[in-house]
C-alpha cells in the first residue's frame, strides 16, 4: 500500500475505532443496569469473543489468514503477498 493511501485509510479507522468504543460502552453501562454488572461483563466478553471468531473465519474464507496448528497450539499465519504478474 502506498504511503498516501495508508495515510487516509488510518485517518477513517482511528475516528471508527474511537467512535465505536463509547458506543460500546454505553451500551455496557445500559446492559449493566437492566441484567447486573456481572452478567453485563460476561455479555461484553461473549460479544468479542464472537466477533473475533467471525472475523477469523471471514478472513480465513477470504485467503488472507492461514489457521495452522503448530505443537498443539494454534497459530494465525498471514499468507505471502502474491507477486504481481509480469506481462
Amino acid at each position: 500500500m502506498e504511503a498516501a493511501l495508508r495515510g487516509r485509510s488510518v485517518a477513517v479507522f482511528m475516528p471508527a475505532q474511537n467512535g465505536s468504543l463509547a458506543a460500546g460502552a454505553a451500551l455496557l453501562g445500559w446492559a449493566g443496569q437492566q441484567v447486573g454488572p456481572r452478567r453485563s461483563a460476561t455479555l461484553g466478553g461473549a460479544a468479542s469473543c464472537a466477533v473475533t471468531i467471525t472475523a477469523i473465519a471471514a478472513m480465513t474464507a477470504a485467503g488472507r489468514l492461514r489457521p495452522t496448528l503448530t505443537s498443539g497450539r494454534l497459530a494465525l499465519e498471514t499468507p505471502p503477498p502474491r507477486s504481481p504478474e509480469c506481462p
